[in-house]
């Protein structure tokens, strides 16, 4: 039986322009992974969140992309220090005992800029229990990358919301 070393988040962010701080995530999409008793990979909870627009600049092209009513999200939204302590502790109980969480997506460098900088700008810790998620992520990442592979493109679809039985992962 495989040893499990994540449990692992497969994250996707909406947001209204190319740079953290100088545009708002305007949404975070997740869904846990990780092994059952027999090495199989199974879909967890998942979690969405809406969050209240406030920095300084707008791109109405990505607004378009996402689609994301701007004042229904002012109105509707949480902010932001709420939704990043809201994410904080699904992970916290989403993470499997004896493993580390781990951030899985696509593009996973540019979500992560933006999830990293909401908790830097609201001086809260990392949702992880190691000095940093991103490094944690990475290096669980390339040892794994046919299940993180598998996470990202199997555990959810965002263009159908349809999920798919997840593979078996690879002994290491």
């Amino acid at each position: 039986m495989p040893t499990e070393r994540s449990t692992w988040f497969c994250i996707d962010i909406e947001c209204n322009g190319p740079v953290p701080g100088l545009y708002d995530m305007v949404s975070l999409g997740a869904v846990a992974v990780a092994q059952d008793p027999e090495g199989v990979l199974q879909i967890g909870e998942r979690f969405y969140v809406e969050i209240q627009p406030q920095a300084p600049r707008f791109d109405p092209d990505a607004a378009a992309f996402h689609g994301l009513d701007q004042e229904q999200l002012r109105r509707d939204g949480l902010p932001r220090r709420q939704a990043a302590l809201d994410l904080a502790a699904w992970v916290q109980a989403e993470t499997r005992p004896d493993t580390d969480p781990t951030f899985v997506g696509h593009n996973a460098p540019f979500d992560w800029s933006f999830v990293a900088w909401v908790y830097a700008a609201e001086e809260l810790p990392s949702p992880s229990p190691l000095a940093s998620w991103t490094s944690t992520g990475w290096t669980h990442t390339r040892r794994c990358s046919a299940s993180a592979s598998a996470c990202r493109q199997r555990t959810w679809s965002r263009s159908t919301g349809r999920t798919t039985t997840p593979p078996t992962r690879p002994s290491s």
